[in-house]
Order: structure tokens, then sequence, then C-alpha cells
């Protein structure tokens, strides 16, 4: 097969950002066989030095620089939240590689779903949100602190589902990460075939790791300008963390990601919080940690973070929405917590025991090795793409 990716963000680095490393493991899986082309948005010329890094992956590729925009009209807003997205550049650029291509399939990312009336009817197309953006405002307007905050989802929920009902649909088919959020685009747009497939991580780029484990930290990984990233650590600092200071005081807990925003730079300031910003690697602040946390509370989908903590084998204490989507055990191979009074016990109860520790750390590295592999993951999208093709109605799950 022939397929073009259209990415509305540079799909590398493959360990930052939950939707660019779901575009980057599909055209890992599918690329040996299959002859994969790429368009994707760059947020600013810095990334393109990874352009080369992802000539083993793609034959052609071409990148359009995002420009700064202003926020849309609300009453366009409230149809389609993307359209800032659809540039002529991006459509010109867009005919030129279909002119030049005889392709079989497009795949395409939630927000270039805006493209869907530039391809052409004869071809397949995939769209790939990873999961429902609507779904995701849920626990937003549930989680709500201010009625400002309750409007500003409620309307976030209806752009959303606007979109999704009507530029999904002309897809011939829909790719999700999680069953509830294939379920829930189901529903919402009924007769569009769905495939559910989870994440892969790469468990030879994360393993556990000989660094000496420091029993009083904690860690946290994420992009910090991302809204359920940021509330969790805000959430984690403010309401768990001083619980479990009172029987730890050492207790120091690291926050790791790019573009933290002034809201968690400034927790900085709090006794033994650390905001380390971008880092090289963040494996080194994985391996040295006793317990990974991750305490989201918005958002759906798997957590890539998640992954990558249980494949360098870490004890993870999680939130219930941290834990979808992942097939594993409760209690075993890590322990999720929805009150900042359980979360904090449950970190407690790990930090004290190391035999525990090492025992949910070895379990859950099982799980992802067995389960979460891009072997595993890249043969059901292989299956997934090529039943689109021959206008399969098999569901892949």
């Amino acid at each position: 097969m022939k397929i073009l990716f259209l990415t509305s963000e540079m799909p590398y680095p493959p360990h930052f950002g939950g939707a660019k490393i779901v575009s980057y493991q599909i055209m890992k899986a599918l690329h040996k066989a299959h002859e994969i082309h790429l368009l994707s948005f760059v947020d600013n010329e810095d990334e393109l030095k990874f352009a080369d890094a992802l000539k083993e992956v793609t034959v052609t590729r071409r990148f359009i620089l995002r420009k700064p925009h202003h926020s849309p009209r609300p009453l366009w807003a409230l149809y389609n939240p993307y359209r800032s997205y659809k540039t002529d550049e991006v459509r010109q650029a867009l005919a030129e590689m279909i002119a030049e291509n005889r392709f079989d399939m497009v795949h395409s990312d939630a927000p270039m779903a805006v493209y869907i009336n530039d391809l052409p009817d004869d071809l397949a197309k995939i769209v790939c949100p990873t999961d429902s953006r609507t779904l995701a405002q849920v626990p937003n307007m549930r989680n709500a602190k201010d009625p400002r905050s309750f409007i500003v989802a409620f309307y976030r929920f209806y752009s959303f589902r606007n979109f999704e009902r009507s530029f999904y649909r002309r897809f011939n088919a829909c790719l999700a990460v999680t069953k509830e959020g294939g379920g829930y685009l189901g529903k919402l747009c009924p007769g569009l075939k769905i495939g559910v497939i989870p994440n892969a991580v790469d468990v030879e780029y994360f393993k556990p790791s000989d660094m000496p484990i420091d029993p009083n930290t904690l860690v946290f990984t994420g992009t910090m300008d991302y809204a359920p990233n940021i509330d969790a650590v805000i959430y984690f600092t403010k309401k768990i963390m001083p619980l479990v200071k009172k029987k730890r005081s050492q207790i120091k807990f690291f926050i790791v990601g790019r573009n933290p925003v002034p809201e968690v730079k400034m927790l900085a300031n709090e006794p033994n919080v650390i905001v380390t910003g971008d880092v090289d690697d963040i494996r080194k602040y994985l391996a040295q940690a006793a317990v990974f946390v991750c305490p989201v509370r918005l958002g759906t989908g798997i957590k890539n973070k998640v992954l990558e903590a249980m494949a360098m084998g870490k004890a993870i204490v999680l939130t219930s929405i941290s834990a979808q989507g992942i097939n594993a055990q409760d209690g075993q191979d890590f322990i999720t917590a929805d009150t900042s009074e359980k979360f904090a016990d449950n970190v407690l109860n790990v930090l004290e025991n190391k035999t525990r520790r090492e025992q949910m750390g070895r379990a859950a590295r099982e799980v992802v090795v067995k389960k979460y592999v891009f072997d595993i993951i890249g043969k059901k999208y292989e299956d997934f793409y090529g039943s689109i093709i021959n206008r399969s109605s098999k569901f892949v799950s």
C-alpha cells in the first residue's frame, strides 16, 4: 500500500507528546511492508532537525510551518475548533502530493480532518484522533472549579461534538486507542467503522535501570503546557504532597517535562518540588524515582507516560483515568486511587515496602512486554489498515 500521513505536528521525537507518538508508531509499524509519505505541520523551524530521523520510516516528507494565528470567532469554533489548521499552503501541498502519487490510503490525525473535502472520493481514508475530544470534556465539566470553567468546558464539549460528528463520519474508518473512546465515537457517528488499538512502548528504550533509586523521590512526566498534566501536578502538589510529607518530610516530587506554564513553574516555590522543564532524557528521572505518580483527572485515552514507567519497572500509583485503556491488574501491576487521601496512603504504603515496590515493578514490566510492544501492536495496525483497503467489516481490538 501507498499511504499518505497528514499530521498536525511533527511526529518526532517518539517519546514526547501523545498524538505524535501514535503517528510515529503507526508509520514505524507499517513502513516495512508499505510506502509511507508524510505531510505535516511543524510548530517552529527548529523541529526540522528531526526530518532526517523520519527518513527511516517515510519515502517522502513535506513540512509546513504553522504560523501564529488568532483564536477563531466563537461561532466558527462552535462548528470547527480546528479551523485554524486549514491553510492554502497545506491545501496546495496536499494537491501536489496526490497528483504526483497514486495513494491507496490517507491517514489523518484529528486536526487534519479539516482537509476531508480536499481528498478524492475514491481514496480510502482513516482518521486517527486517538480518542474522542468530546468525551474528554466530560471530566472537565464535572471538575470545573467555578462557573466560568464549566462554561468553557461546556462550550468545548459542543464544539468538539459538532466537529467529530460532522467530519469523522466522512472517513472510511476511525482509529481510537481505548474502548471507551472508540465506543463513544461509534455512537456519535453511527455506521462508521471503529478500530481500537492501544499504543505501544519501546521496551528496549524504556527498560529497568541499574541507577540507584532514591527512596524519597516521586516523579511525574509529561508535556507541561497540556491542561490535564497541569491540573495533575497542581492537584498533587497542593492536595496530595502535604499528606505524604506528614509522614515522610524528606519526600521530593520531580515534575519532568517540556514547556512548563507559569502555574507549573510556580510549584517550584513549594518545598521539595522540582520543576525540570525540558530534559534530554526522561529515563534518568524515572530510574531514580521510588514511585511514579500519575494523578491525572482530566482527558481520555491511554497515558503513554504510564506505559513508559511500567516498561522501566517502576511502582506506580495513579488515578483510574490514568489507567484507562491499559489491560493490567489493579493492586498488582499498579495501584489506583481517586481521592487525595487514598492516593497519599497508597504512595506511603509503597514507599515503605521495598519488596512490594519491586514486585509491582516486575509485574508492570511483564504486562507491557506481553501486550504493548511494537511487534504485537504493529500487526494490529497492519490488519486494520488492510481491512479498510479491502472494504472488510472486520473489527480490530
